[in-house]
């Protein structure tokens, strides 16, 4: 009976191993696509059926600034940062909160993140997200600038 026993686990063991979602048999067709539960799919950063286009590049431009925050709108940029394949997701924003600093940020899907950076006396971190219906960028950042701590929202108007 213990021997029995001992098979039936040991198969059962073998199945689970087989059906985990870590365990990934296909061989994905281009170095912008891993596996994951034995799908092919895009690694952040990059999308499209083939996963051949740069996420970043769609919000690529000049924006207006609308806040809750910031006493005049204003003019920013959303650049890529680096012209690197391996650093696809970053991207840098110019003029933030019209303090004429950047900050830089990652793109995932239609998210973006700015975790915790120092510039010119200021700590700066944030999310946003884009709208596809509006084609705004709205952020919750909140910045400290030695005498205050501020949280943000505002609206990235594409121009």
């Amino acid at each position: 009976m213990p021997f029995r026993l001992f098979i039936t686990i040991f198969f059962i063991s073998i199945y689970l191993y087989n059906c985990s979602s870590s365990n990934c048999t296909k061989t994905c067709p281009n170095a912008n696509m891993a596996c994951y539960q034995n799908n092919c799919v895009c690694k952040p950063g990059w999308e499209g059926l083939k996963c051949d286009s740069i996420t970043a590049n769609r919000y690529i431009g000049l924006y207006k600034v609308l806040g809750n925050c910031i006493t005049t709108d204003h003019l920013c940029q959303i650049v890529r940062a680096s012209a690197s394949l391996t650093d696809v997701d970053r991207v840098e924003i110019t003029n933030f909160l019209n303090l004429g600093i950047s900050v830089f940020g990652y793109i995932d899907n239609s998210n973006i993140s700015i975790p915790n950076q120092f510039q010119d006396s200021y700590n700066i971190s944030g999310d946003g997200y884009y709208e596809t219906k509006t084609k705004n960028f709205n952020f919750s950042v909140q910045y400290f600038d030695f005498t205050n701590q501020k949280t943000c929202n505002l609206t990235f108007i594409k121009q």
